[in-house]
């Protein structure tokens, strides 16, 4: 091997080696009651890079936001096994009002629909989807881990957008960029290939600007007492039947709970499946509206039909809320990508 081959190899080693660290660094900006340290990282974003044909390929997050295929936790006392159809088994929780999507294409403008949207990323070469909603921070946007970082090569996902009020292809209110995305090292350093769905699988999504108040907006609480509440819970499932393009309804209460997690994770009736991640589970307020986040869209099971987990948030996710809410950082310019770009810009 010539001298100039090995200067361009040890180049080459260099740039793969200079890559991979900026896309696994992270710095701690704050740390939980618990001890968790609140991790943050710099979105990469490559200019032009989401093209129509992009987008409509994105595919729900390998390993994640799926029925695992674990044995699931027992059903509790409040739960009952009934019968939808033919070789439709579901559990439902006795007392909710599930409001289900059963091929209607459901979709208000308004909000909380203004609130809540989609989440598109890159790993690699491949493309991904997941949901995610505003937060009482207007810079942040509320989603699941497992659609911020990859367990496969333990690095973050690139190139994140959020799209409020999509729909059916529709992006009225713009593409937002990311420049930043929060997460605990609970779940970055216990969750796994096998077992993605640990404590603590919620982030946060920062962008360059802050979304408009018409947009609307959803207050954190935290310590409920699952059972006696009544979730509403959004997101856009992109698996058979569903298609990603739509906004997702179910409203159940909290009835289950999977105790293989600490703190036990949260279960609701809700046929949602793999894009539904990071969706809102919402609680109503004194007014009755359903204005406060509670969880994120998680995970399911394959022997569970029909029902959606959540990490229960606790005192850890309001320090974890607040620390990021205070001490985020200034938006990285240095790649032109916060803000936001209309429809045509992005497509164009």
């Amino acid at each position: 091997m010539t001298r100039q081959s090995v200067v361009v190899l040890i180049a080459l080693v260099f740039a793969i080696y200079m890559s991979y660290s900026v896309a696994t660094a992270a710095e701690v900006v704050g740390r939980t009651r618990s001890g968790a340290d609140i991790l943050r990282h710099t979105m990469e974003h490559s200019p032009g890079f989401w093209t129509r044909e992009k987008l409509k390929a994105a595919v729900t997050p390998r390993h994640y936001g799926r029925r695992r295929s674990a044995s699931a936790p027992s059903s509790s006392d409040e739960l009952q096994a009934v019968v939808k159809a033919a070789n439709n088994p579901r559990v439902t929780c006795p007392g909710s009002e599930d409001s289900f999507y059963n091929g209607t294409r459901f979709y208000d403008g308004t909000v909380p629909f203004q609130t809540v949207g989609k989440i598109f990323f890159s790993i690699g070469e491949n493309y991904f989807q997941c949901s995610g909603s505003i937060s009482s921070d207007q810079r942040l946007v509320w989603t699941a881990s497992h659609c911020t970082y990859d367990l496969d090569v333990r690095r973050y996902v690139s190139n994140a957008v959020f799209i409020p009020m999509y729909n059916d292809n529709n992006r009225p209110l713009g593409t937002y960029y990311a420049t930043h995305v929060y997460a605990t090292t609970p779940w970055i350093n216990s969750a796994s290939e096998s077992n993605p769905n640990v404590y603590g699988d919620y982030a946060l999504y920062e962008f360059g600007t802050s979304f408009p108040d018409s947009y609307g907006h959803f207050d954190l609480v935290v310590n409920l007492v699952p059972a006696v509440n009544t979730y509403r819970c959004y997101g856009y499932p992109a698996e058979t039947p569903y298609d990603g393009e739509w906004v997702n309804l179910c409203q159940s209460l909290g009835c289950n709970r999977d105790n293989t997690v600490s703190p036990a994770t949260v279960g609701i009736t809700c046929d949602s499946n793999g894009g539904a991640s990071g969706g809102p589970w919402l609680v109503a307020d004194g007014n009755g509206d359903y204005t406060k986040i509670a969880g994120v869209t998680s995970y399911g099971y394959d022997t569970q039909p029909d029902v959606l987990y959540s990490a229960f948030m606790d005192s850890d996710t309001q320090d974890f809320f607040d620390n990021v809410s205070a001490g985020k950082g200034a938006p990285d310019q240095s790649s032109g990508a916060a803000g936001v770009l209309s429809y045509y810009q992005l497509l164009l």
